[in-house]
């Protein structure tokens, strides 16, 4: 046998021999640090599993606790964490928080309020956020002008809340008040949606237990309203007013530079308080504040009847108090009434004192004028003095009586203008206090004036025309003849033809209309968990003034029919009495016990 034919041949060796061994290690770690970075987003510590998007806390004032995810308990936090999803905070009496999600878009909670992230969530288009306000109140700001889409769902049991943009407050369990942009608002009665509605600028949603349980059952219920004054003259919301946007771990404002805007856009024509008629537009009710802004607005200079300090005799059941103030004028108070219709940066205002709104009575008259600015700073007081006698009031009297049996002009129609509603364009009397006047003008029309006042939703070159007439808007005084002239202008403003009709609205009905509540029920009691109600109804059209618990409600329009205003609450008991006024003459007077329970 031969030896070498049993010799071991040496081995021979590849390069990829070498290579494998580094190759599968190095796999290896990358398996163990992908699994640890999915650990790592996955959970923090106590081991509790939750969603990797979080969210910024910052402690505004007072003190605050959180309930992280499986814990169960109630802890002090400091400022500066992040909080995830399926966690609790609260605040404190003294507390006051910020939390800022998806780096842009922050919810603020108020004193004494519960909050938990139910879901959180972040894809390509952008963030989720699923929120439960347990109690107190949250005041929401989504940015809309980020490319980042964010919506956010906010429940309290009562209302089920859903927003892709904008500015809002909601109040648990029942109350949403919206400053810019929109929320679908649904009311819940045993966790079934009973009402759906969107509630836009301006605007605010009321409701409790009672009123979700009658919606249920398929009465219908009045819950949306225009914003209160109470409320924006509340510290809640002067303090949101105040504040910047969201706010990052080094403490930098990341908010947009761009003020929020819905734009404005015409919505009715109406008769202001200076008895001019102009285009109300739907303008934010907020903007960003300075916050270092300390220095009060100019005091307002009253221009008519008279100037500041000064006493004017007048010679009319009615008057017009003109002025102006400074650029920096966000509102404008005369005798703690905030004029509605002041335009902020338009440096003048005005207001309609009369006898028939109850703001003009025989004697004198004091009228104090107030300048307000976007920082709440508030003007010396400018005041003047209208004294009113009652000789004047006798001889006005006479006179009104004779303008309502005068014979109405007959209605016109010259150059293709027409008023074709109401009536066909004819003489009409009657006892409605709100009309759409709407009617024809020829091609080649430029603009339409109705009363000296340019139409600001006709277009140019359009053929159809439309002005509002309402007791309401100020435009149709009841008990008076209302002559409406409409003139047509071509573009180098040359009269193409006009048209005209009156409207008699007959203030002879007998009976002075006793107000009914019909607001939160037509029940004489009531029950709530609300510390804030809106009271309201319905009163005759001939009633002059309405009157709750003996203060006037400023905010009744003669004529409109209905009544209506925002009452602080006190627990236990709360009897509020309605009664109104037409020529001093009282009608009888409406109560309603409401029990508050907090």
């Amino acid at each position: 046998m031969n030896y070498y034919q049993y010799k071991r041949r040496a081995p021979r060796y590849q390069a990829t021999d070498f290579i494998k061994p580094f190759l599968l290690i190095i796999i290896f770690v990358g398996i163990i640090l992908t699994a640890w970075r999915f650990i790592g987003t996955e959970f923090i510590e106590g081991g509790n599993v939750i969603s990797s998007e979080k969210v910024f806390l910052d402690i505004e004032t007072g003190s605050a606790k959180a309930m992280t995810s499986g814990d169960g308990e109630w802890k002090n936090v400091p400022t500066g964490i992040y909080l995830y999803e399926g966690e609790k905070v609260k605040t404190q009496s003294d507390g006051r928080l910020t939390l800022t999600f998806f780096e842009k878009d922050t919810v603020r909670l108020d004193k004494s309020g519960e909050l938990q992230l139910k879901t959180l969530s972040r894809d390509a288009i952008g963030g989720q956020a699923a929120l439960q306000l347990n109690a107190g109140k949250i005041w929401v700001v989504i940015d809309k002008n980020s490319p980042i889409v964010s919506e956010f769902t906010i429940d309290t049991g009562l209302l089920s809340l859903k927003s892709s943009g904008g500015t809002f407050a909601v109040v648990n369990p029942g109350m949403l008040y919206v400053i810019s942009g929109s929320v679908k608002a649904e009311i819940l009665s045993e966790g079934k949606v009973v009402k759906t509605s969107t509630i836009g600028v301006g605007q605010e949603l009321v409701a409790d237990e009672t009123i979700a349980a009658d919606l249920a059952t398929g009465i219908q219920k009045e819950v949306i309203f225009a914003l209160d004054d109470t409320f924006k003259s509340s510290n809640w919301y002067r303090w949101n007013q105040q504040q910047k946007g969201a706010v990052t771990l080094n403490g930098e404002d990341v908010s947009s530079d761009a003020e929020e805007s819905d734009g404005t856009t015409p919505d009715e024509e109406v008769l202001s308080e200076t008895g001019t008629k102009e285009a109300i537009e739907e303008e934010e009710l907020a903007n960003e504040i300075d916050e270092n802004d300390k220095e009060a607005p100019s005091q307002p200079q009253i221009k008519e009847p008279g100037a500041n300090g000064e006493t004017v005799i007048l010679e009319d059941i009615e008057e017009i108090i003109i002025g102006t103030v400074s650029a920096d004028t966000e509102g404008v108070i005369v005798n703690d009434y905030r004029l509605t219709q002041y335009k902020p940066g338009s440096g003048k205002f005005s207001y309609y004192a009369k006898t028939a709104y109850g703001n003009l009575k025989v004697g004198d008259n004091e009228y104090k004028v107030i300048a307000v600015d976007k920082a709440g700073n508030k003007s010396e007081t400018a005041v003047i003095t209208l004294t009113l006698t009652q000789e004047v009031v006798d001889k006005t009297k006479p006179e009104e009586e004779e303008t309502t049996t005068e014979s109405a002009p007959e209605a016109t129609a010259t150059g293709g203008v027409k008023i074709t509603s109401p009536n066909n364009g004819e003489n009409l009397v009657t006892s409605e206090t709100s009309f759409e006047i709407k009617g024809e003008v020829p091609a080649g029309t430029a603009k339409v004036v109705v009363n000296d006042y340019t139409l600001q939703g006709f277009s140019e070159g359009g053929t159809t025309f439309l002005y509002r007439a309402s007791s309401t808007l100020g435009t149709l005084e009841i008990g008076e003849l209302n002559t409406y002239t409409v003139k047509a202008y071509d573009a180098d403003d040359k009269l193409l033809g006009t048209a005209s009709m009156t409207i008699d609205v007959e203030s002879s009905q007998t009976g002075v209309g006793d107000p009914v509540i019909t607001m939160p029920t037509s029940a004489s009691t009531y029950t709530t968990t609300l510390d804030q109600l809106v009271i309201g109804g319905a009163v005759g059209k001939w009633v002059e003034m309405v009157y709750l618990n003996g203060e006037p409600i400023h905010e009744y329009i003669p004529g409109s029919e209905q009544w209506k205003k925002t009452v602080n609450l006190n627990p236990g008991e709360n009897v509020l009495s309605v009664y109104g006024k037409k020529n001093g003459e009282q009608t009888s007077t409406v109560t309603i016990t409401i029990n508050y329970q907090n």
